[in-house]
Parts: structure tokens; sequence; C-alpha cells
């Protein structure tokens, strides 16, 4: 059996960010306020974590685990699109990963965006897009810790 070269990627990357969320910023004290992690991991053109730290309880619930109607709020990448990373939020009792996305955008440049899929008109509310990676990531950043 010939096992292809993005499961061996998606297995490895799953394992590496179950380490970044192991390892804490703040030495493994907990904070009331802020006890779930997040990473960003990009595989391209290495596997690389760019971002991680924590957030509050109250933001996970809110961006991940309550559904909202999604009329059109959710923008949908072209077929030509191809995963590029991946987000990985924690509360400490689960683990959720949203893919991070990539296409070429004519006159502009790369397009990054992260969210999660929209299953019978309803997705978690979280989303995150830009024009470059370090703007990306600085919305993933101000999403995650908005209070």
């Amino acid at each position: 059996m010939k096992i292809k070269p993005t499961i061996i990627a998606g297995i490895a990357l799953i394992m590496l960010a179950g380490c970044v969320l192991v390892d804490s910023p703040t030495g493994g004290a907990k904070s009331a306020t802020m006890n779930c992690r997040y990473a960003v991991l990009f595989l391209y053109p290495e596997v690389r974590v760019v971002a991680k730290g924590d957030f509050s309880i109250e933001r996970y619930q809110k961006l991940f685990k309550t559904d909202y109607l999604a009329i059109g709020e959710h923008p949908s990448p072209p077929d030509s699109s191809r995963v590029v990373g991946v987000l990985v939020v924690s509360d400490q009792k689960s683990a959720i990963s949203l893919p991070i996305v990539s296409w070429d955008n004519p006159g502009i440049g790369p397009m990054y965006l992260c969210q999660s899929a929209e299953f019978n008109g309803k997705a978690p509310m979280f989303s995150a897009a830009a024009e470059d990676r370090e703007n990306f990531v600085t919305n993933i950043r101000a999403k995650l810790l908005k209070q």
C-alpha cells in the first residue's frame, strides 16, 4: 500500500501541533481567563510554527463551538487553492484544526484564508483572510484575542 505524501505531512503536522500546544509560553501556569491555546503552522516552504499563544475560553466557545448561520459571510476559495498550513486550537479537552488555504489572486498576489467548512448553512464563526502571510497571522491573532 502506497501512502500519499499529504497523509504523511498531515500526520507529522498533527504531531507537531500537539507538541506546540503542550509547550506553554507561561511555563505551565494556568490563568482563569486565558486557558485555551492556539498554534498557526505553515507547511511550505518548510514546516514552521509562525504563531502560538493563549486565548480565553469565552472566545474559544464563541468562535469554534457555537454554530451560526453562514449567510454569505464565509468567502469561498477557488478550486485552484491549496492547503498551505493549519490553525490548531484547544481548550485542553478537545482540539480543533482548521486548514489554511492559499491561491493566487490575479493582479493582487497570494491570498490566504482559514475557516471551517459550512454544513447545512451553518459553520463556526471563525474566519480569517488576508493578502499576505504577515497580515494573515496578525488577523488570526486579533480575532482570537479580541475582548
